[in-house]
């Protein structure tokens, strides 16, 4: 499990609101709670091979946080390297939803890009994600029309790399 600190109201002097003291509240984790994983990725033009393409930096966990039933969100829990993960990757065996007698590896799959995603980020000052911006907040399906504009700006960029 983990564990993180929040403020709760004292019980030793009920009738102040403002009289908080810190609690640690403990997360009970287990492993079935894993849905989604976040992927920090880098693209970068290859110049060698007149290839764009994305590189997997990281990987890490996503956890709902609820707190007395109130709904924290989603969290990373921690990253690992894609580097230090690769040599357990490489051994164990993922489905291959195109060909099922053909075997590959979850690092095959990677590699691949046989994972359905979306952005959430991209690199700024501030490092926040796209949802925490003021003009997104209230509005999934705008911060979702902003993911689909960086994937565009990206094929732009790519695109306008060529000479025909």
């Amino acid at each position: 499990g983990s564990e993180f600190v929040t403020q709760v109201q004292n019980p030793l002097n009920p009738d102040d609101e403002y009289d908080l003291i810190d609690t640690v509240m403990q997360i009970p984790f287990e492993a079935r709670d894993i849905k989604k994983y976040r992927i920090m990725e880098d693209w970068v033009f290859d110049y060698n091979y007149s290839d764009f393409r994305g590189r997997i930096i990281a990987i890490a966990p996503l956890f709902n946080l609820t707190s007395s039933g109130v709904d924290l969100g989603e969290q990373p829990l921690f990253w690992v390297k894609m580097e230090d993960l690769r040599p357990i990757l490489v051994n164990q065996e993922v489905f291959n939803p195109y060909n099922d007698a053909a075997r590959i590896s979850f690092d095959d799959w990677f590699e691949m890009r046989m994972f359905s995603s979306y952005i959430v980020k991209e690199s700024n000052v501030w490092d926040s994600d796209i949802k925490e911006y003021e003009e997104y907040k209230d509005d999934g399906l705008e911060a979702l029309l902003r993911a689909e504009e960086i994937k565009n700006d990206l094929f732009i960029f790519e695109h306008d790399l060529w000479e025909y």
